[in-house]
């Protein structure tokens, strides 16, 4: 006989700002799946990037996270923060739209969460704070350099969430390696996506720098999963403080992204255009302090394995030349028609 209670017991009401974008809806359908009951809130400024079946929220808010009240968030236990400007070039369009919304708008709304009850309050950070760091790999307490307005940013709202953590509204500060791979809401605008999607629609992929530059990669269901075992498991050393999300093993030159694509794709050819010189980014990242903290957090998916799956996807969804010359799945052509309406 077991001790009478239910696996339901342990469920919570789940908040996940972003739950109908790249991540968010990977981390809709496992906790969906885990019983839990799920609150969606976005603003579905991407209708024409969904290609997968999407996992139901028992909500869904269709507004910008930063006009979200105290009655939205009632019965809320925790909190995933994945809305946003999320990558460097749409950050750079407007500069004080993204410090407003990554920056201020993150910090406003775990205030809200945690005047009405909300016991956690998971953020979506980035190792792309780090800028270039040369080879070492950088942990959580290394200096950080954010080159881009996005990385700092974020670096606004980690400070700012830092600052109101407590022992009763814990606060964890995800510093996610780069993602990628498939989703049902994809995105091409992601190094190891954009490259496999023009093998897909061209035969070639073009990288705009001579390879070497460093990157931590993670599978963007593996990203989903950190969120889920961050709420779930509530390690509470790590209140208030940053983690690097990823996994030693998935260091990366961009050129060993390439070597990989030309292993699993057929017929392939991957060009060294060394043009980019807007782009000083080179960072290799420690993921040890994850590891201690999470044990039991392993990867699920790795970079080869990765690429394969996305591949099969890709083909699947008959990804072809002329999306990629309409620039389908690339958030940053759809959000500069969006960025006036939230300002």
């Amino acid at each position: 006989m077991g001790n009478g209670k239910s696996a339901l017991e342990n469920t919570m009401k789940i908040l996940i700002t972003g739950n109908l974008g790249y991540v968010g809806s990977h981390l809709t359908r496992i906790l969906v799946d885990a019983g839990h009951e799920v609150v969606g809130c976005d603003l579905s400024l991407f209708p024409e990037s969904i290609c997968g079946k999407l996992a139901t929220p028992a909500r869904q808010i269709e507004r910008d996270f930063r006009s979200l009240t105290a009655q939205d968030l009632k019965g809320v236990e925790a909190i995933a923060h994945l809305a946003g400007i999320s990558n460097d070039p749409m950050g750079e369009i407007n500069p004080g739209l993204t410090l407003s919304i990554n920056g201020a708008g993150s910090v406003e709304l775990a205030n809200l969460a945690k005047k009405v009850g909300v016991k956690k309050f998971v953020f979506a950070s980035s190792c792309s704070v780090y800028g270039s760091s040369g080879n070492r790999p950088r942990n959580e307490n290394d200096p950080t350099n954010p080159l881009s307005e996005y990385a700092t940013s974020k670096l606004f709202a980690e400070a700012g969430l830092a600052k109101i953590a407590t022992d009763f509204f814990h606060v964890y500060l995800l510093r996610n390696a780069t993602a990628y791979g498939a989703s049902p809401v994809l995105r091409t605008d992601l190094v190891v996506n954009d490259l496999s999607a023009g093998i897909c629609a061209t035969g070639i992929a073009e990288v705009r720098t001579d390879g070497s530059p460093w990157r931590p990669l993670i599978h963007c269901l593996d990203m989903a999963r950190a969120f889920k075992e961050f709420i779930e498991s509530d390690p509470i050393q790590l209140n208030g403080k940053p983690v690097n999300i990823g996994f030693d093993s998935e260091n990366y030159q961009v050129k060993d992204i390439g070597i990989l694509l030309e292993e699993i794709w057929d017929s392939c050819q991957v060009t060294y255009l060394n043009q980019d010189t807007n782009d000083p980014r080179n960072y290799k990242v420690d993921f040890e302090l994850l590891k201690k903290s999470l044990p039991g957090f392993f990867i699920g998916t790795n970079l080869r394995q990765g690429i394969f799956e996305l591949r099969e996807f890709l083909l699947q969804i008959k990804y072809a030349k002329k999306d990629r010359e309409l620039k389908r799945y690339v958030r940053i052509e759809e959000i500069r028609k969006k960025l006036n309406q939230l300002s």
